[in-house]
C-alpha cells in the first residue's frame, strides 16, 4: 500500500526510505533545520539584550519566534503524514 512523502505529497512505496519524486529522506524529522535556526536567532539576541543592544534583542527574538513557528507547522505536517498511514 504506497504513502505519501510528507515533503512533496507523492505516492511512495510504504517502506521507501526516500522519496523518488523530490529526493528527500522520508523518515527524518523535518524540523531540526527551523529549530536551528531558532536557537541561534535567539542565543544571538540574548548576547546582544546582555551588551545593551535591546532593539536587536527584540528583533532576534520575533526571527526565533518566526523559525520556531515554522518549525512546529513543519513538525505537525509530518506527524499527519506519518499517523495517516
Amino acid at each position: 500500500m504506497p504513502k505519501q512523502c510528507p515533503f512533496c505529497s507523492e505516492e511512495i512505496q510504504e517502506t521507501a526510505k526516500k522519496c523518488k519524486h523530490c529526493g528527500e529522506f522520508v523518515n527524518k524529522n523535518p524540523t531540526n533545520f527551523f529549530t536551528i535556526l531558532a536557537m541561534i536567532s535567539l542565543v544571538i539576541g540574548i548576547i546582544f539584550g546582555i551588551g545593551g543592544r535591546m532593539e536587536y534583542f527584540f528583533a532576534l527574538f520575533v526571527i526565533a519566534l518566526l523559525f520556531g513557528y515554522l518549525s512546529n507547522k513543519k513538525s505537525t505536517k509530518f506527524k499527519n503524514t506519518e499517523n495517516a498511514k
